[in-house]
């Protein structure tokens, strides 16, 4: 299965329908928390979509 490039918003859009929420940013990259402890980052660079080689299998 391979991943679309998708841009950093909408996975933050996506990830908080599934519960995450943000709780905070450093420089360009989005700290966000899940209510059962799990935690992800989030790059959000100008003009980059996220894709396979930030998501690895």
């Amino acid at each position: 299965m391979s991943l679309r490039p998708t841009p950093a918003k909408k996975v933050i859009k996506l990830l908080s329908k599934i519960g995450f929420e943000v709780v905070r940013q450093r420089g360009s990259h989005v700290i966000m928390k899940h209510s059962d402890g799990r935690v992800t980052v989030v790059p959000v660079h100008l003009g980059e979509d996220l894709g396979e080689e930030c998501c690895p299998r």
